[in-house]
C-alpha cells in the first residue's frame, strides 16, 4: 500500500509540474483539459496498478487542473525500445514519441542524446529528492549528471529468515 500512495504521488506531482515551462502562454483548464500520452510496459499486476493509479490521477487532480492522461501498454521492455527509437527517429509509420513513458537506461541514453528527455530534477526539492533511496536515484543519472530516469518501479531484494526454524534445522545438521 505504501508503494501504491508513493506511485501516486510521484505521478501527481510529475504531472502537476509538466506545464511550468511555457512561460504563462499555457494554462490548464479543466473545461478544456490537455490529454498527456503515456506509453509503459507493465504487465499483469503491475499494469493493473498503474491502471487504477492513472483512473485514480484522470478523476482528482487531473480533472481539478485540467490534464487527463491516456495509456498505452506495450507488452514488452524490447517492443517499447524498439517503439520509442522508432518514433524519436522519425522512422515512416512511427507513432509520435508520448509525452511520458517508463524506459531503461539504454533507451534513456538515445533519447537523452536527441534531447527529448526532461531532467526530472527541476521538478523537485532537496527535501522530496531526499524520500527516495540515493541509489536509485543516482542510477537514473546519464552522463551529463541530469536525472532522466525517475525510480518509480525499484524493487530492493530482501531475505527474511524465521529464526525459530532456521535454528532447529541448524541444530538437525550438527
Amino acid at each position: 500500500m505504501k508503494k501504491y500512495i508513493l506511485l501516486t504521488f510521484t505521478l501527481a506531482y510529475i504531472l502537476s509540474f509538466v506545464f511550468t515551462g511555457c512561460d504563462g502562454r499555457f494554462s490548464l483548464d479543466p473545461n478544456h483539459p490537455v490529454t498527456l500520452n503515456m506509453w509503459h510496459n507493465y504487465g499483469g499486476q503491475m499494469k493493473n496498478l498503474m491502471d487504477e493509479m492513472i483512473d485514480e490521477f484522470n478523476s482528482t487532480v487531473g480533472a481539478q487542473k485540467g490534464i487527463m492522461i491516456s495509456v498505452t501498454s506495450i507488452s514488452s521492455s524490447s517492443a517499447l525500445h524498439e517503439k520509442l527509437v522508432s518514433s524519436a527517429n522519425g522512422d515512416p509509420g512511427a507513432q509520435p514519441l508520448p509525452d511520458i513513458t517508463t524506459v531503461y537506461p539504454k533507451t534513456a541514453l538515445i533519447l537523452a542524446k536527441k534531447d527529448l528527455l526532461m531532467d526530472m530534477e527541476t521538478q523537485f526539492n532537496n527535501k522530496e529528492l531526499k524520500l527516495y533511496i540515493p541509489r536509485f536515484l543516482e542510477e537514473g543519472r546519464l552522463h551529463d549528471g541530469k536525472l532522466y530516469l525517475f525510480p518509480i518501479a525499484k524493487s530492493t531484494e530482501v531475505l527474511f529468515v524465521n529464526k525459530t526454524i532456521f535454528d532447529r534445522f541448524a541444530n538437525d545438521t550438527k
